[in-house]
């Protein structure tokens, strides 16, 4: 493709058609309104190109569109088609050595800065090696930038010149705490794969051809036929020192049943154990009961104050202690009528909202 078009400017560029010749002069507008001569021109499938020398600095570049100043719009290449200018060849094959030169030396200063930076590598590597704590997570630097932007050019960048380790972190970026992971050859083969595929399958035989799922059952059947509610179910399992985990969705619902014989070291499903303890059982018994996690800071709605919609906190338990703590204890074997009337003026002082 050898046609470029101007958005802008609402022209087009045919790279194909020379526009300038060798030797000739020109200048940038626009920008920094230098001035360069073309030192070579080569031609492939996108058109001419154009090799450029900068008379000022002498850094080197390319262009493939070089207009004339009449057409000047915006920042580019132009050339006078009034007055062309052509500087000796002699002149410019000079200005080229000095240029040739200058380049070669900018890129073995790049080249040596590569190897310093390099070497400073392999010593941060080493150090880090010997100095690194086993449970750090991250590395806490500061960098050093360098602003590379161009306000005129639209160009905005910046390059690392120095980055310094100020410290160590047990955290990654997010704050999460990670621990350091540890192989299973370092405890032993006991621990290892096929250590822990051989203790999984004693375990599935014992379970099958052993008494622990029946006395298991036995014993959750049992608080499972006498309890109203969840709480008393857990209650009671508790008792027997089982525990239940019950994995419940956002809207609430019994997905998964888990019970936990620490008699026996023992876990099982609950669809394991039998149908009637699976978990749509036991969403059924207990879905008309609310089951409070006493685990779980709690909303309080008591009856004559208004919602709380946000959980206790220290700075208001304090005046829900002294409410309750401020109720009268009555003994109703003497004299229930008497207890009544108290209630009832009791009930007349009533408080609203938070009570801080």
């Amino acid at each position: 493709m050898t046609k470029l078009y101007s958005l802008f400017g609402g022209t087009t560029t045919d790279t194909n058609i020379k526009a300038v010749e060798v030797n000739q002069v020109v200048q940038m507008q626009g920008y920094s309104y230098d001035r360069y001569v073309i030192h070579k021109i080569i031609h492939n499938d996108y058109g001419y190109q154009y090799h450029l020398i900068n008379l000022r600095t002498l850094d080197m570049q390319q262009s493939r569109i070089i207009k004339p100043l009449s057409q000047k719009f915006g920042i580019g290449m132009y050339y006078d088609e009034n007055n062309i200018e052509f500087m000796p060849e002699a002149e410019v094959a000079e200005l080229y050595a000095k240029a040739d030169a200058k380049r070669e030396a900018k890129r073995d200063a790049q080249k040596k800065e590569e190897e310093r930076r390099e070497a400073v590598r392999v010593i941060g590597r080493k150090w880090l090696q010997e100095n690194l704590p086993d449970d750090a997570q991250a590395l806490i630097v500061a960098r050093l930038k360098q602003d590379e932007s161009d306000s005129q050019s639209d160009y905005y960048a910046s390059s690392t010149q120095c980055t310094v380790i100020l410290g160590f972190s047990k955290h990654k970026r997010d704050s999460n705490k990670v621990g350091k992971p540890l192989k299973s050859s370092v405890f032993g083969k006991t621990v290892g794969f096929d250590g822990l595929e051989k203790r999984m399958t004693e375990s599935s035989l014992k379970i099958k051809e052993g008494k622990v799922r029946d006395q298991t059952r036995k014993i959750v059947s049992g608080a499972l036929t006498t309890s109203q509610d969840e709480w008393e179910f857990r209650r009671k399992l508790q008792s027997s020192n089982i525990d239940l985990v019950l994995r419940r969705n956002d809207e609430g619902r019994i997905y998964g049943a888990t019970f936990i014989n620490h008699n026996n070291r023992c876990v099982l499903n609950g669809s394991r154990l039998g149908k009637e303890f699976s978990a749509n059982v036991l969403n059924e018994k207990f879905s008309s009961n609310e089951y409070i996690d006493n685990t779980q800071p709690q909303t309080i709605q008591p009856a004559d104050v208004s919602t709380i919609n946000s959980p206790v906190n220290l700075e208001s338990i304090g005046s829900l202690v002294d409410s309750v703590l401020d109720i009268p204890v009555f003994d109703n074997s003497a004299n229930p009528d008497a207890n009544n009337r108290q209630l009832k003026k009791r009930k007349k002082k009533r408080r609203y909202g938070r009570q801080m």
